[in-house]
C-alpha cells in the first residue's frame, strides 16, 4: 500500500458516496463520515468543483458507456491542495441496471508537476522563437565574403564582424564537430546539386560559448550555372534547443529529486542487460524505500517528506560507484542498477543503505530515516528487465514484512509466498461471494460453578475440495482492508442470527464473543455496525463480547478505537483483551480503555505443569492484577486436568479449550447446552466459596 497509494470508493447508483477507504482520512483530514454522500465535495478546490460535478453528472446519465475520469485539486489534511485523478466504473445487475459505482482516487501531484514543468519549457521555447530576429546575410561567391543586409553592431558579440567577414573567418568559428556537414552543404551548392538549403550548426560567439544557428539560403547562378551569390537568413535557435533538452530531461528525470525516473530506469536497465549478455556478466538490481515515510509526512508535513526524499537522493548519488545507476521509481521508492556484479556487491549495498539511512534534522527535529531493500541478480532471478525488477520488488516486500531496515535477496520461494498470498485472497473472496464463511463456537466454562458462561465464535470456511478450513488458511485476507472488514461483517451477521435463534429456542448460551482486528476500527464506524445489527434483531448488547488484541491500541487510530470501545461498553457489550502478555502488553491500556476481560494466551496455559515454571508465575501475576482491577480472566487452550487444577488454584474465572469441547457448528450448540449439566459433573471446580465476587459466575 507505501509503493501505489490509491483511495478506493463506492457510490450508490445516484452518485452518493457510501464507502471510502480509510486513506481518505489520512489524505484529507476529513473523517469517513464527512466524506460520505456529497460530503467529499467540500475538499475539492472551489475552482474545480463545477467541472468535477459536471463530469460526474454526465457519467451518471450516460446510457452507453458511463465512465467518469476527471482530474482536480483536493485539499490535503495540511490545508494545501494536491492534484488527484478520480476514475469510476459502474457495476450492473442482470438487467443491465447500475447497482453501484466503483472508483478510486489517485494522487497525481508529482505527475502534474512534471507536466507543468514540460509546459513551462514549451512556453519558453515559443517565446524564444518569437523573440528571435533573423539575421539576413549575402554571400558573394566571387569575393568569398559575407555581408549583412541590415546595420548591425556585432555578430553574436563579434564587433569586428559587423562590417562583413570572409568565409575563412566564418568557418573558423563553426564548431569543429559541425564543420564537416557545413562544408558538405556548401560543396553541394557549388557542385550544382542544390539550389536551396537549410542546415543547423553551432557557432562560437565572442564570449567563447556556442550558439545554435539555423541557416537557410538560396543560391543565384550565372548563365553557365556557376554560383555567384547566395542570400539567406540566420536564426538563433539556441533557446529552442535548450528547451528541447529540458523537455527530454523532464521526460526522463524526477522533478523533486532530479534523479532519473522510472522510464529512464527501465531504458537503462534494458541497456545494462544487453551489455551483460554480450559480456557474459551479471547485473544487480536493488529496490528500496523509506521506512515509515507516511508517518514522516503525517507528523511533519509533506514539505518535510520532500526534504527527506531529496536528501535520500543526494546521499544515494554520492555513494554510487561510477558504473552504477540510481533512479526514483515513484513515491518513496528508489532503485539501483549495478552492472558487472561481483562478490563485493552485498557489502556495497549495505554501505549505501547505511549512508542513505542516517538521521537528519528538519526544522530542528531529528528524523530517523531507515530504509528497507530487496535485491535481485540477472540472469539468475529473471530473464528480462520486467522479471528482474519484479523479483527485486518481491524481495523488498519480504524485507519490510520481516522487519524495517532489513535487506532481502530474492530467492524462488518468494514467488511461491506471493502466489500463496494471492491464492488466500482469491479463496477468501470466493468464500465470501458464495456464502461459505461460517462461525463455529467453543464453550467458555466458569471455573467456580462449572456452568457455561458463553462461547467464542471462531471463523471457519468451506473449501470446495478440502472441506472445512480454519482461518489460518486465509490469514492474508485479514491483512487486506476490504476483505478483513467483509469477513468481520459476515461473521457478525451470522453470529447474531445464531444468537437470536438460540434465544428464541430458550437456550442459555451466555455471552458470545467475536473477534475484532485493527482493520475493523479504521473506518470509525465499527461500533455503529455492531449496535445497528443488535438493535435490528432485538438482541440485548450484554449478550455480545468483543475480543481485541492490544495491537488495536497502537498507532494513529488509538482515539478511534477508544471511542468505539467506549460506545460499545456504554451499550453493554463486554470488551475482552485477547492474547494478553504475548505482545504489546501494557498496564496503561487496562486503565485507558474499558477492558472487562483478560484472556490468558494458550502458550502460557500449555506450560502450567509445574508451579515453579516461569509460565506459572506469569499466569499467576496476570490473574492477580486482574482481580485487583476487578477484571475477569479467561484461560485459553485448556486441554488437560492438570492445567484445569492449576487455573483453579490460581483463581482464574473462566476457561475454554478441548478439555471441555472443541469448536462446534451452530446446529450442535443446543445439544451441547442440554448435555452440559451432566458432563460438568466429571470435572473438579473451584467451589463458590473460593471466589467472593460474582463476575465470573455466569
Amino acid at each position: 500500500m507505501d509503493l501505489n497509494p490509491q483511495i478506493p470508493w463506492i457510490s450508490d447508483p445516484d452518485g452518493s458516496i457510501c464507502e471510502i477507504s480509510p486513506r481518505w482520512t489520512l489524505l484529507t483530514g476529513m473523517t469517513i463520515e464527512e466524506g460520505l454522500d456529497a460530503g467529499w465535495t467540500r475538499a475539492v478546490h472551489p475552482e474545480d468543483l463545477p467541472r468535477v460535478l459536471e463530469q460526474w453528472n454526465i457519467a451518471l446519465h450516460s446510457a452507453d458507456q458511463p465512465v467518469a475520469d476527471v482530474r482536480y485539486r483536493l485539499r490535503r489534511a495540511d490545508g494545501h491542495y494536491c492534484w488527484v485523478r478520480a476514475r469510476s466504473y459502474p457495476r450492473r445487475d442482470a438487467e443491465g441496471r447500475i447497482v453501484k459505482w466503483y472508483g478510486n482516487l489517485e494522487d497525481i501531484d508529482d505527475q502534474v508537476a512534471a507536466e507543468t514543468a514540460l509546459r513551462d519549457s514549451e512556453e519558453r521555447y515559443r517565446l524564444a522563437s518569437r523573440a528571435t530576429n533573423d539575421l539576413i546575410w549575402d554571400w558573394s561567391h566571387i569575393t568569398d565574403r559575407i555581408e549583412w543586409a541590415d546595420s548591425v553592431e556585432s555578430i553574436y558579440g563579434h564587433v569586428e564582424a559587423a562590417a562583413g567577414v570572409d568565409m575563412e573567418w566564418w568557418r573558423a568559428h563553426i564548431h569543429p564537430e559541425d564543420l564537416a556537414s557545413v562544408d558538405a552543404t556548401w560543396a553541394a551548392v557549388h557542385g550544382r546539386r542544390r539550389d536551396s538549403w537549410s542546415h543547423e550548426f553551432r557557432f562560437r560567439a565572442a564570449d567563447g560559448s556556442y550558439v545554435h544557428l539555423l541557416s537557410r539560403g538560396y543560391v543565384l547562378r550565372d548563365e553557365h550555372g556557376r554560383a555567384r551569390r547566395s542570400i539567406g537568413a540566420l536564426q538563433d535557435v539556441t533557446q529552442a534547443r535548450r528547451a528541447e533538452a529540458e523537455l527530454r530531461r523532464a521526460a526522463y528525470h524526477d522533478v523533486l529529486t532530479d534523479l532519473p525516473n522510472r522510464a529512464h530506469f527501465a531504458a537503462r536497465l534494458e541497456q545494462a542487460l544487453a551489455a551483460a549478455r554480450a559480456d557474459d556478466t551479471r547485473v544487480g538490481v536493488v529496490v528500496f524505500d523509506v521506512d515509515n515515510f507516511k508517518a514522516i509526512n503525517d507528523s511533519l508535513g509533506h514539505g518535510a517528506g520532500d526534504t527527506v526524499l531529496r536528501a535520500v537522493a543526494q546521499r544515494l548519488s554520492a555513494g554510487l560507484p561510477p558504473d552504477a545507476f540510481a533512479a526514483r521509481l515513484g513515491g518513496d521508492e528508489f532503485a539501483i542498477i549495478l552492472p558487472g556484479l561481483d562478490e563485493s556487491a552485498s557489502a556495497l549495498i549495505r554501505r549505501l543503505l547505511e549512508a542513505v539511512g542516517r538521521p537528519m534534522t528538519i526544522d530542528e527535529s531529528v528524523v530517523e530515516v531507515g530504509v528497507s531493500a530487496g535485491a535481485a541478480v540477472w540472469p539468475a532471478d529473471g530473464n528480462d528487465a520486467e522479471a528482474i525488477l519484479k523479483s527485486a520488488d518481491l524481495a523488498l516486500y519480504t524485507a519490510k514484512a520481516r522487519s524495517a531496515g532489513d535487506v532481502e535477496s530474492f530467492h524462488p520461494e518468494l514467488r511461491d509466498a506471493v502466489e500463496t498470498r494471492n491464492s488466500m485472497l482469491r479463496d477468501a473472496r470466493d468464500a465470501l461471494g458464495e456464502e461459505r464463511i461460517f462461525p463455529f463456537y467453543q464453550p467458555k466454562i466458569s471455573l467456580a460453578s462449572g456452568e457455561i458462561v458463553g462461547f467464542e465464535a471462531l471463523l471457519r470456511w468451506q473449501h470446495r475440495e478440502r472441506g472445512l478450513q480454519p482461518p489460518g488458511t486465509i490469514h492474508a485476507a485479514f491483512e487486506d482492508s476490504a476483505l478483513s472488514t467483509q469477513l468481520t461483517d459476515r461473521m457478525l451477521e451470522r453470529v447474531l442470527r445464531d444468537l437470536a435463534d438460540w434465544q428464541e429456542q430458550g437456550y442459555e448460551t451466555g455471552r458470545i464473543a467475536i473477534n475484532g482486528s485493527p482493520v475493523d476500527f479504521r473506518r470509525d464506524d465499527f461500533a455503529e455496525r455492531i449496535l445497528s445489527r443488535l438493535h435490528a434483531l432485538g438482541l440485548p448488547a450484554r449478550l455480545l463480547e468483543l475480543e481485541v488484541t492490544e495491537s488495536v491500541f497502537l498507532g494513529r487510530t488509538a482515539e478511534t478505537v477508544e471511542r468505539a470501545l467506549r460506545t460499545l461498553a456504554g451499550e453493554g457489550v463486554t470488551i475482552a483483551l485477547d492474547d494478553f502478555g504475548t505482545g504489546y502488553a501494557s498496564l496503561t491500556h487496562l486503565q485507558q480503555f474499558p477492558v472487562d476481560v483478560l484472556k490468558i494466551d494458550r502458550s502460557f496455559v500449555s506450560r502450567l505443569g509445574s508451579t515453579n515454571s516461569a509460565d506459572f508465575a506469569i499466569v499467576h501475576g496476570v490473574i492477580d492484577i486482574a482481580q485487583r482491577m476487578d477484571i475477569q480472566t479467561v484461560a485459553e487452550g485448556v486441554e488437560n486436568e492438570t492445567q484445569l487444577d492449576r487455573l483453579c488454584e490460581l483463581g482464574c474465572d473462566v476457561a475454554q479449550g478441548f478439555l471441555f469441547g472443541g469448536a462446534l457448528g451452530a446446529g450442535r450448540i443446543g445439544a451441547f447446552v442440554r448435555g452440559w449439566p451432566q458432563a460438568r459433573q466429571g470435572y473438579c471446580w473451584q467451589g463458590a466459596s473460593n471466589r467472593p465476587r460474582s463476575f465470573g459466575q455466569g
